[in-house]
């Protein structure tokens, strides 16, 4: 529908009640009648928004298709297949034009799909693949998504840290299917948030207003999982990192509590909105940097200057994944004071 803009004079109803009738037009767009009711967000600016309260109206299938030849690679399919489940679309339909679809092809949209939540393979023949999304976006919201991606770093960093302690081959490979699970919690966030963007105003509240937080925010988390499946990958299939584990394994364990608990109060003050706790959550993964510092300089004191290149490529690992930390705590800042509008309570009690 095309935009609106009017202006309206407020009538007295009543002795109290004061009423501003609504654009015909708008009425008729939005199929209302009366007796139906509208939900009515005020946002921190003063601004009121008015939406149809229609909490059983589904939102239209968006449906994309994607043509492919013989030639098509399976990595550029499953990147377009990745790209249209994030942009929001429901059902993917894929089609070869010119043949039937190659053995390559057909397994890199099964595993595509196995790496997507709530895709599933409904119609498939020789020359057709029709993908299904089943995720309703309004069971989910973005902050629940982000604390799940915490949830999923936390038991990253416990599996890091006993793997590392133990030399254990298992718990590396566990610590790979906990990125692989973050991995799919992530595309689900990004696509959350790209239907966000697409709902009409005052439909998605507050969230909407913190899309480019939002998603700067998820991808830091993201990669902070990436970087510490890095290290696990490195250990793993170095015997020298592993012969030098031993070294290691106390003041990973203090980082890893250190992280730990930067990760806690993060999420506390997101959940809380609470301004000095996503402070500290800053002044917290700030403080690994220093306590890096003192992690390399141990590291040094008892392996010896000779042997440190050797294990120096982990602890690089180590420290991106701190600065990733931190940004992710600065990005929780923002969206939290954000949150607060036009008034700013910094006060100490």
């Amino acid at each position: 529908m095309r935009k609106l803009s009017e202006v309206r004079k407020v009538q007295r109803f009543g002795k109290s009640t004061l009423m501003v009738s609504l654009p015909a037009e708008w009425v008729k767009e939005m199929g209302l009648k009366p007796g139906d009711l509208v939900k009515i967000t005020v946002r921190s600016n003063g601004t009121l928004v008015i939406s149809p309260q229609r909490s059983h109206k589904l939102r239209e299938e968006s449906v994309v298709e994607i043509l492919i030849s013989s030639k098509t690679s399976d990595e550029l399919l499953r990147r377009a297949i990745y790209t249209s489940y994030i942009t929001g679309h429901d059902k993917i339909v894929i089609k070869s034009v010119d043949s039937n679809l190659t053995p390559d092809q057909v397994q890199g949209v099964r595993s595509m799909v196995r790496a997507l939540i709530g895709a599933e393979i409904v119609e498939q023949d020789l020359s057709r693949i029709v993908v299904q999304v089943f995720v309703d976006t309004a069971r989910y919201n973005i902050q629940s998504l982000v604390a799940r991606m915490i949830n999923i770093i936390k038991s990253m960093v416990n599996y890091l840290n006993a793997a590392l302690r133990d030399l254990n081959t298992s718990l590396f490979r566990e610590l790979l299917e906990l990125e692989f699970e973050l991995d799919r919690v992530y595309t689900l966030a990004v696509r959350y948030t790209y239907v966000l963007s697409s709902q009409r105003d005052g439909e998605a509240g507050e969230e909407a207003q913190l899309l480019t937080e939002y998603r700067a925010l998820i991808k830091s988390l993201e990669d902070v999982g990436d970087t510490l499946s890095s290290i696990a990958k490195l250990v793993n299939d170095n015997d020298t990192l592993k012969r030098f584990a031993e070294h290691l394994r106390e003041p990973i364990a203090e980082i890893s509590d250190l992280i730990n608990y930067a990760l806690d109060v993060m999420m506390t003050s997101m959940n809380s909105r609470n301004i000095l706790l996503a402070n500290k959550s800053v002044d917290i993964t700030a403080e690994l940097a220093s306590y890096f510092s003192k992690l390399e300089y141990s590291v040094v004191k008892r392996v010896g200057m000779e042997e440190y290149p050797r294990i120096r490529s982990m602890l690089e690992r180590i420290r991106l994944a701190c600065n990733y930390l931190q940004g992710s705590a600065e990005m929780i800042f923002d969206i939290v004071v954000a949150s607060k509008g036009g008034k700013i309570d910094l006060t100490i009690k």
